[in-house]
């Protein structure tokens, strides 16, 4: 999960449902402005006070796409594409749930395979209790190194998505061309949360275990296990035994596969 400037205020809206570790992260943290910080590939990331960075300083941006796009969501469509399955639809439909927006560097990369893609839907839920204020949003130079325009189509849409989260806590928009669409859902809540599923494929992109324990433990695993579709994927850039061996208490097959820079491991699972 993620906090930012403006969010004291959606923070105290929706203080009883965020859990107790991320409640006090963000009290603790909410006396430091914003900081933003250049990564290892030239790409931002953001930290407030002594807190942790929403992404690797290795590379935000590289980060993100090792992981979230191209382990994740790419390496399931080529997946698909080896095993296919009859189908009413023409092309492919990916919903996906991501556990913390953060800066919606993941959002805008599936936007971009998206554009990319021919025949390709993507239905993209994410949950964010804490969401950036327009401002720090566009302060953000991704749009330096996505193609297809992504994080220009994904950031003009943003204020539109912020006010929707700030007045009613969830915001929508989505996005219709020949042979593509994709829709995105926010919702200023923590997880575990009840939602509309089933999903495909899960970015677990959430702080790391020392900052929002409750977020890697077996109850939140249990209801992501309830919400998602036979054969769904997640990713993660936690590699904990524990976090595995949980998975796979659940049922699903977890692959431990090389991480990004400056980590030696990702978690790659899959429900049968």
């Amino acid at each position: 999960m993620r906090s930012a400037k403006g969010g004291w205020t959606i923070c105290q809206r929706y203080e009883t449902t965020c859990a107790p570790a991320l409640r006090y992260f963000w009290i603790v943290s909410d006396a430091h402005s914003p900081e933003l910080l250049i990564t290892g590939d030239g790409s931002h990331t953001i930290r407030r006070g002594g807190g942790p960075t929403y992404h690797s300083l290795h590379g935000a941006l590289t980060e993100s796409r090792h992981i979230y796009q191209e382990a994740g969501l790419r390496a399931l469509l080529e997946f698909r594409s080896q095993n296919p399955k009859p189908s009413a639809e023409e092309g492919e439909r990916v919903r996906i749930l991501e556990i913390g927006l953060g800066t919606g560097l993941n959002a805008a990369l599936a936007l971009e395979t998206c554009l990319e893609a021919p025949l390709l839907r993507i239905d993209y839920t994410a949950l964010e209790p804490f969401p950036l204020s327009p401002g720090w949003m566009m302060d953000l130079n991704y749009a330096s190194f996505l193609r297809e325009q992504a994080w220009q189509v994904w950031a003009e849409q943003y204020p539109t998505l912020f006010e929707g989260l700030r007045t009613q806590g969830k915001g929508a928009w989505s996005l219709e061309r020949v042979g593509l669409a994709y829709s995105l859902k926010v919702m200023a809540q923590s997880w575990p949360c009840p939602l509309e599923g089933p999903f495909d494929l899960v970015f677990w992109d959430a702080f790391g275990p020392s900052h929002a324990p409750d977020l890697w433990e077996e109850e939140s695993l249990v209801a992501m296990d309830r919400c998602t579709a036979p054969g769904a994927w997640l990713v993660t850039f936690g590699a904990s035994g524990a976090f595995g061996r949980l998975l796979k208490g659940l049922g699903w097959e977890v692959q431990r596969l090389t991480g990004p820079p400056g980590k030696r491991e990702m978690i790659r699972a899959r429900k049968p």
